[in-house]
């Protein structure tokens, strides 16, 4: 295991003799899962979307600074860590492709690695409760809107979703099976990858209660389960 090196130039052999380096302890990958940062859903993301990153201790006694997520090798900014998930935003530069791998690394370490497709726009609306139920809606008066506080016909209401995709595809909103006027769907100011979506609900024929809400963007609809309560 030696090698012996003859320098004429200087008279001399030199002895190279190898040393054993510890072994580097590498931890083992764990299982991570993608779901949509709104609906919790697995399926296609887009680009620009919230999107949060699932595993068993993934986030456990970590920092923002302890944690990267890299899209096909490109980091991202990571939003949020908790104890067994991380919320990033999907980059606006996997629009054009048809998958993304998506790499989680703990102090430059690999974590976790995945493979999710890419669609043009994926549209989740936030809710108060794991993606179902009552949507995160907020009435005309700047009051939350639930089966106590309804929104009245003909009011304006604010939602609010991610996943609607770099493409200026159309949006519509339907209440109860009644299309609603949608007044401004864009980006909510201070908040990257949260969409937000005024709109005006129909002042006749709708029936009031709690009533199932639709946010479609281009030909693909948000979630089921999904409520809001009008009066």
């Amino acid at each position: 295991g030696e090698i012996y090196v003859a320098d004429s130039w200087n008279h001399r052999v030199r002895k190279l003799t190898p040393v054993m380096a510890a072994p580097v302890q590498v931890e083992p990958l764990i299982a991570i899962r993608v779901v949509h940062a709104a609906s919790l859903v697995t399926g296609p993301i887009a680009p620009g979307q919230l999107v949060t990153i699932l595993g068993a201790g993934l986030g456990t006694a970590l920092s923002l600074a302890d944690a990267q997520v890299l899209f096909d090798g490109t980091p991202t900014p990571v939003l949020s860590v908790q104890d067994d998930q991380i919320q990033v935003q999907a980059p606006y530069g996997i629009a054009r492709q048809t998958a993304t791998v998506i790499e989680v690394q703990v102090r430059q370490s690999p974590r976790g690695r995945v493979s999710t497709p890419v669609t043009a726009a994926a549209p989740g609306l936030f809710t108060l409760a794991q993606g179902k139920g009552p949507a995160l809606a907020v009435n005309e008066d700047g009051t939350l809107n639930t089966d106590q506080n309804p929104a009245a016909r003909g009011s304006a209401v604010v939602l609010y979703a991610t996943g609607e995709g770099v493409s200026k595809l159309p949006v519509a909103v339907s209440v109860g099976g009644f299309p609603a006027e949608v007044v401004f769907a864009g980006a909510a100011s201070g908040f990257p990858g949260l969409m937000q979506v005024n709109l005006r609900l129909p002042s006749a024929s709708m029936p009031s209660g709690v009533l199932p809400l639709t946010l479609t963007v281009g030909t693909i609809t948000s979630q089921p389960g999904v409520t809001l309560a009008v009066n």
